[in-house]
């Protein structure tokens, strides 16, 4: 019986364990999606920074 018992608290622990790793993969998983966003947004103002200064030469009567 005290065998039994011992399994089950060890399982427990386990689970435990698991859900634990789990919730960190999808917190750090969060973090890098937040990071990719806010590296593409600053991709996104860069090209259209770059875009208007090239309007702006190209505007410009040779």
């Amino acid at each position: 019986m005290a065998s039994r018992s011992l399994g089950i608290r060890q399982l427990l622990q386990a689970d435990k364990r698991a859900s634990e790793k789990v919730s960190e993969a999808h917190e750090h998983k969060n973090l890098r999606l937040k990071q990719a966003k806010h590296a593409q947004d600053e991709t996104e103002q860069y090209h259209l920074q770059r875009m208007k200064e090239f309007k702006a030469k190209d505007a410009v009567p040779l």
